[in-house]
């Protein structure tokens, strides 16, 4: 989710995912990777809310996609450290029919009558 002041976005990266990426590689973080988390964490760009998409229990290697499950999985831990380490709350949207995950986010995006817009994103 991005900018906390407006309406909400949905992305599916953020620069959260290249550090966690960069930790679980073991690699450094560069200049300007470090300057964009002091930037969204100083002017609190993203939202707090996260939705953490469950895996599907497979991964299918490609040229790209050269990580196996079980590393998926490590990631993925590597991943939720990083954005509770930043304040996000997380929601975990577990393995299901497509309806049921949509579903799951959507109770989270929709406002209770009587209450403010979104308030799960505080």
């Amino acid at each position: 989710m991005a900018d906390s002041r407006g309406a909400p976005q949905i992305h599916d990266r953020s620069p959260l995912c290249t550090l966690a990426l960069a930790r679980h590689l073991g690699r450094d973080v560069g200049p300007h990777l470090a300057a964009e988390l002091d930037r969204i964490t100083r002017e609190g760009i993203y939202q707090r809310l996260v939705f953490l998409i469950g895996p599907l229990g497979f991964v299918t290697r490609t040229a790209a996609r050269r990580i196996s499950y079980a590393e998926s999985l490590a990631f993925a831990k590597v991943h939720e450290r990083v954005y509770e380490a930043y304040g996000h709350r997380l929601v975990d949207v577990p393995v299901g029919p497509v309806h049921e995950r949509v579903a799951l986010i959507e109770k989270h995006l929709t406002p209770i009558e009587g209450t403010p817009r979104f308030p799960n994103f505080t």
